[in-house]
């Protein structure tokens, strides 16, 4: 198999890889989950089995293995998941779903469910459901895309590199490159670790036109992707 992006009969894109016994007719990217960049907190199961991971250390959620600080955004997407609360005592759970479990999601800011429970109430009520911002990402040195998640103590990062991208003066949301760093927190709960953003250039040639082609692949269909988890950690 060569490293040029293949067609197959239906046209869909399959990834390009070297030779990989076993999988001479080639891979679907419908196949394949897009993984996330997930943030190791000190409540990650992954770190009691896993010695190589570390708190505050952002890892890709398939393969475990440590992210590339640099990186490059794609595409956006906002996210409204409500996952029912872990303590039936908590507020807003419901008895008909597993604790944790996520009990409706939408990307439609529109939508009944979004305009109850999505944002916060006339009185300051917090809402039911916790917004993610969402990018598709390509980290330096990879060709598969990631997701990068923003949402509760990291959403003010996800708005920052929005901002950052929106008035960078760029025709193209991966005109530019950032970094991707994390930052220990803590509170009356104890230590946490937050995203923190920061600019590093523009893309190159080379780069602008592979996550262009990305891009192409991202607006046709509905990737599969690796499932937002409940923010309860």
């Amino acid at each position: 198999m060569t490293k040029e992006l293949k067609k197959a009969e239906n046209h869909a894109v399959v990834l390009p890889a070297k030779e990989i016994l076993g999988l001479e007719e080639g891979v679907y990217e419908n196949e394949l989950i897009i993984p996330r960049a997930k943030l190791m907190q000190p409540t990650s199961p992954e770190l009691s089995e896993n010695e190589d991971l570390r708190q505050g250390m952002v890892a890709n959620s398939v393969t475990l293995q440590e992210c590339p600080q640099k990186f490059i955004p794609i595409k956006k997407e906002a996210k409204w998941i409500r996952f029912n609360p872990l303590k039936s005592t908590d507020l807003g759970f419901d008895s008909n779903y597993k604790p944790g479990s996520i009990i409706w999601q939408s990307k439609d800011p529109d939508s009944p469910e979004v305009k109850s429970e999505g944002y916060f109430g006339p009185q300051g009520e917090p809402p039911l459901a916790t917004k993610f911002l969402n990018f598709f990402v390509i980290f330096e040195g990879q060709f598969v895309p990631n997701i990068i998640g923003f949402a509760k103590t990291s959403y003010n990062a996800g708005k920052q590199l929005l901002s950052l991208a929106r008035y960078s003066g760029e025709n193209a949301l991966f005109s530019r490159k950032y970094v991707l760093k994390t930052l220990k927190q803590q509170n009356d709960k104890g230590v946490y670790y937050v995203f923190k953003i920061a600019q590093a250039g523009k893309t190159s040639d080379l780069e602008y036109k592979a996550c262009f082609s990305a891009y192409q692949d991202l607006i046709k269909k509905e990737p599969v992707i690796h499932e937002e988890e409940s923010p309860f950690d």
